[in-house]
Parts: C-alpha cells; sequence; structure tokens
C-alpha cells in the first residue's frame, strides 16, 4: 500500500483511534488482558455485577474497536479501497488548494487597489485638507 499516502494517513489514524479505545475499555474494565475478549469480558463479569452504563459502554467500545479493526484490514486488503479513499482526499485537497489560491489572488488585489488609492491620498495632512474641503463646501 506504499503508493496510496491518504489511505495510509487514514490507517494510521484508524490505529490511533484503536489505542485510544482500548485505553478506555481498559479504565472501564481493569485488569483485563485487552487482547483476548473472552477473557475480559470474564473478568467484567467476575467482577461485582457492574452496573448495565457500565455493560453498555464496555460493549460499545468493543463493537466500536471491532468496527475500526475491520475498516483497518479492509484497507489492507483491498487496494481498490485503498485507491478510492486516495482518490477522494486527494480531490478534497486539491479543491481546498484552489480555494486558497483564489483568495490569495483576492486578497493580493484588494490589497493593491487600497495601496493605489491611499498612494492617490499622499499624506495624512492632504486627507485632512480633502475632508476639510468636502465638509466646508
Amino acid at each position: 500500500m506504499t503508493s496510496y499516502p491518504y489511505a495510509q494517513a487514514v490507517r494510521a489514524a484508524i490505529d490511533s483511534a484503536i489505542g485510544r479505545l482500548q485505553q478506555d475499555l481498559a479504565s472501564a474494565a481493569p485488569g483485563a488482558p485487552l487482547e483476548e475478549d473472552e477473557r475480559r469480558r470474564i473478568a467484567i463479569g467476575a467482577a461485582r455485577a457492574p452496573s448495565p452504563a457500565a455493560e453498555e459502554i464496555v460493549t460499545a467500545l468493543d463493537a466500536r474497536i471491532d468496527r475500526l479493526e475491520q475498516v483497518r484490514d479492509y484497507i489492507d486488503e483491498d487496494h481498490e479501497l485503498a485507491a478510492l479513499i486516495d482518490s477522494v482526499i486527494g480531490q478534497r485537497v486539491q479543491q481546498a488548494e484552489r480555494r486558497q489560491a483564489r483568495l490569495s489572488v483576492l486578497l493580493t488585489v484588494i490589497s493593491l487597489i487600497a495601496g493605489w488609492l491611499l498612494s492617490l491620498i499622499g499624506t495624512p495632512a492632504m486627507l485632512a485638507h480633502l475632508i476639510g474641503r468636502g465638509s466646508g463646501g
């Protein structure tokens, strides 16, 4: 997958998210090994009866980790999916670069026009004279 840098970035983000979720799961089920789901579930059941809310949290974290691992595996196994991810993200990056270039050009033109107009006035004394003439006339 070396030719798909954005897909690799997505995979790294998924790995990072899995790590954070596993830390959350470890704090929700202390002492349970993270690699073996069955032992973790047994440890949760062997402890004092966890509240239904705690069980829901652990179940939700387990499901989220499983889904993220599945997506990571899909990216690793399916090169067309990696190419699609790369293509979509690449298009978004190009769109953002075009927007940024247009904004830069627009701000440059506005700055040039403002500078040109200010150079016509010359000095603050000239500006005061023009304002004084306009209100006095």
